[in-house]
């Protein structure tokens, strides 16, 4: 059979094929499994021009397929054939891989199953964002051939325990047995409910498990907390274990003793080489990724809050946020733990009120310094069906920490975050507030750098992403990066204006707020020499006339009157600097 002829029967049984390269594993299209189709003219088209290619078959989603490698130059034949001993080989559709292992083909029915290794060495699961080599291909090894000519069945329990695991490592289980003690304890449960939960149970026989560990919990949870872990654990599809793993999110406990020291974890670089590093998952383009830590700096009264509610409220609306649309609507928990609530509640109604997805909190009650406060925070973000981003306005506020310059102290707190991050997928956001600029800076009138956030500078080195707020012209600031992982450090151009008791901001690139100042500055000055005297109503129109909001009309013509461009008559009234009208006049 030749290999077009193969990789059209696939495809007839509705399995998606690509091209590799001949007598190789590396694709031979620009991206890989991705391009895999079961369209019978672009496989002929691709075999045509390459009659030898091997053959390739997306896993996961793409095929309905995951595969069970079995790698003799790994050391798989010991543990293998242990596990083969114990439960049986597995009964479905099996291939000879070139080196002589064994790839077993099993059916995914809608289940996410990743690709990874487990705990046996040679071992591995190939599942979504991946592939195999499917027979008739040759690589250098050897010939891929088919041993059981079946259709993928679905795994057994044991194998679909091995498929579903997500940690290779049982020092990171909650050990049977032990005692569960406050302020780990929903972190516990959750961890337990979810390793149901990847068995496939569901959320009623995963309470019923949960009832019974409850008794290891000292002391133990109400019946109301356990019904909610498991109505949270059951958001993920059956047979999916949603931690990452999940690990105790108080602070400090990323301080492992001897006897729990974390794994690390070798990256494929091969791996990556062929299929690819996943995009980042972008939540507003170039500005906030999912899942990450990031920081909005700047001085009190800048505008932090006001651009924070707008950003949270764009977000969970998916409206437009300064110019820049949402990927997607999120829900959103904002956290204002330094203004009152009345306050708060006059913020967000100002910028355009309620909307679905969108909470708001006050009242002092986030300690990130204290346990059982992270445990009711997480709690909160489990309620919700969808990974959230969550505001935390301040981090003095929220910190909790008695030492603020304390690295080893703030370290920990972000340690508490970044595990929280694990176990629920959420995005954290912190509004910060920046140090007064040393006496070398000149005041600090230049541009703000990162080493202005205020406090430890553990701020600086533990947030992925850091942005600062700095006033501009009168009624605008500049936001900009001075941290970014993911892409280019970009910068915008904040303008506020008011209208009524509604607030408005409007986002351009820096470059164009820059371009349109100058240009309305040189206007209003062209015009006011031009005629002598001029009534601000004149410069007014002018300035809206040309896209200007009216309060930065009426502060560049406060901006002009201080750099003595212009001249102020009277009330309401402007002319040339008098140095100027006089030269004009001798002139």
């Amino acid at each position: 059979m030749s290999m077009l002829e193969a990789a059209l029967g696939y495809a007839a049984r509705g399995i998606p094929v690509f091209p590799l390269r001949p007598r190789s594993k590396a694709p031979a299209t620009a991206h890989g499994f991705k391009d895999a189709v079961t369209d019978a003219a672009q496989i002929e088209a691709w075999w045509g021009a390459s009659p030898n290619a091997n053959i390739g078959i997306p896993n996961g989603s793409a095929s309905g397929i995951w595969v069970l490698d079995i790698d003799p130059r790994n050391d798989a034949s010991n543990a293998w054939g242990q596990l083969v001993d114990r439960y049986g080989e597995p009964l479905t559709h099996t291939v000879r891989t070139g080196s002589g292992g064994r790839h077993y083909y099993f059916r995914t029915d809608d289940r996410l199953i990743k690709r990874r290794k487990t705990r046996y060495p040679g071992v591995e699961i190939c599942g979504e964002g991946g592939y195999v080599v499917a027979p008739p291909s040759v690589t250098e090894s050897g010939e891929y051939t088919i041993l059981t000519p079946m259709e993928p069945q679905r795994e057994e329990a044991w194998l679909a325990d091995l498929a579903l695991e997500h940690d290779a490592s049982p020092m990171l289980k909650v050990p049977i047995g032990s005692l569960i003690p406050e302020g780990s304890r929903d972190v516990s449960m959750y961890k337990i409910a979810c390793s149901y939960r990847g068995r496939g149970c569901e959320e009623y026989e995963i309470l019923e498990h949960l009832e019974r560990e409850n008794a290891r919990c000292v002391p133990p949870l109400d019946a109301t907390d356990l019904a909610r872990i498991a109505k949270s654990s059951a958001r993920h599809p059956r047979g999916v274990d949603g931690t990452t793993p999940p690990r105790d999110p108080s602070p400090g406990a990323n301080q492992q003793p001897a006897d729990r020291v974390r794994p690390y974890v070798e990256i494929d670089l091969w791996d990556m080489q062929q299929n690819g590093i996943p995009p980042l998952d972008w939540l507003l383009p170039e500005w906030l990724v999912s899942k990450d830590v990031c920081i909005i700096g700047g001085d009190a009264g800048v505008g932090k809050s006001t651009t924070a509610a707008v950003m949270a409220r764009a977000l969970a609306s998916g409206e437009s946020w300064l110019g820049i649309t949402p990927t997607r609507r999120s829900p959103v928990l904002y956290f204002d733990e330094e203004q009152g609530e009345e306050m708060v509640a006059r913020l967000f109604l100002q910028i355009g009120g309620p909307v679905a997805g969108l909470r708001v909190f006050s009242g002092q009650g986030i300690n990130l310094s204290d346990s059982a406060s992270v445990e009711r925070l997480m709690a909160t973000i489990l309620e919700l069906t969808v990974p959230p981003i969550v505001f935390l306005d301040t981090v003095q506020q929220t910190f909790g920490v008695d030492d603020a310059n304390n690295a080893t102290k703030i370290g920990a707190i972000y340690g508490a975050l970044f595990r929280l991050r694990d176990v629920t997928g959420a995005t954290f956001v912190l509004l910060h507030h920046i140090s007064k600029p040393p006496k070398e800076e000149g005041g600090g009138n230049g541009r703000l750098t990162i080493h202005r956030l205020r406090d430890s500078s553990a701020h600086a080195t533990q947030a992925s992403t850091v942005w600062f707020l700095q006033a501009a012209d009168p009624g605008s600031v500049e936001m900009f990066h001075v941290k970014r992982r993911g892409s280019d450090k970009k910068s915008l151009r904040v303008t506020y204006s008011r209208d009524g008791d509604r607030i408005e901001l409007e986002g351009q690139t820096s470059a164009q707020a820059v371009t349109l100042g100058e240009q309305v500055s040189a206007a209003m000055s062209e015009y006011v020499h031009e005629r002598h005297l001029t009534r601000t109503g004149e410069l007014t129109e002018l300035a809206l006339g040309m896209g200007l909001k009216k309060r930065a009309a009426d502060d560049l013509i406060a901006r002009l009157v201080r750099e003595k461009s212009i001249f102020k008559k009277g009330h309401g009234k402007y002319g040339p600097t008098p140095n100027v009208e006089q030269a004009q006049l001798d002139g």
